[in-house]
């Protein structure tokens, strides 16, 4: 009886670890509805897909009209979206980015359509497919971003934000109160505005 209960024990152990694994290939879907009644949906690369070449994320967007598009953005471990959030200007969605050692505010604008990127804007690594113009935040919209970033509650945040890890139904989130930190302290405003002019 011992040793069968030890085999029952192994074997539940190893059914819960490998689902754990394979629960790394899901894709989340991170839904946001904002106050004028739009919506954005993030569809990130699942945990695993992420560390392959080629990954990317989706952010669908509806606006309150009932207009609707998708953008596509380059995704590994190192580079993805975290959040999107309204600018002031009705007709524009912002995206926080995370490059790797530095953050990108993506300046999305839905009443203008695509246009190609320089030759030297870091947004070509970035933007793989967009209908709409997209260029980098200006510093007003930096403004905005770090409004939002410290008024959102902690636990809203992880809701609306695009987890580091995710496994199921763990999700590794990105701490709010640490993000702002990194943004105010480090020398993290990178804006390519000029170069898209």
């Amino acid at each position: 009886m011992a040793r069968g209960h030890i085999k029952s024990i192994l074997w539940i152990s190893i059914v819960s670890v490998v689902a754990f694994l394979l629960s790394g290939f899901l894709r989340q879907r991170i839904d946001v509805t904002f106050s004028d009644g739009s919506f954005a949906r993030i569809t990130p690369a699942s945990t695993w897909n992420s560390f392959q070449e080629g990954s990317k994320s989706t952010i669908t967007y509806t606006s309150k009209s009932g207009q609707a598009g998708t953008v596509v953005l380059w995704q590994d471990f190192f580079h993805f979206p975290i959040t999107v959030l309204p600018a002031r200007d009705p007709n524009v969605l912002l995206c926080l980015y995370d490059f790797d050692v530095d953050f990108r505010l993506i300046r999305i604008n839905t009443a203008k359509k695509f246009k190609p990127f320089l030759p030297g804007s870091i947004l070509n690594s970035i933007v793989c497919v967009s209908p709409w113009e997209v260029r980098a935040g200006t510093t007003n919209d930096w403004e905005v971003t770090m409004d939002y970033l410290k008024k959102i509650r902690p636990s809203e945040f992880k809701r609306v934000s695009v987890p580091s890890l995710s496994f199921g139904i763990m999700h590794v989130h990105r701490n709010r109160d640490t993000l702002v930190d990194r943004l105010e302290t480090g020398a993290s405003f990178i804006s390519d505005d000029n170069a898209e002019k």
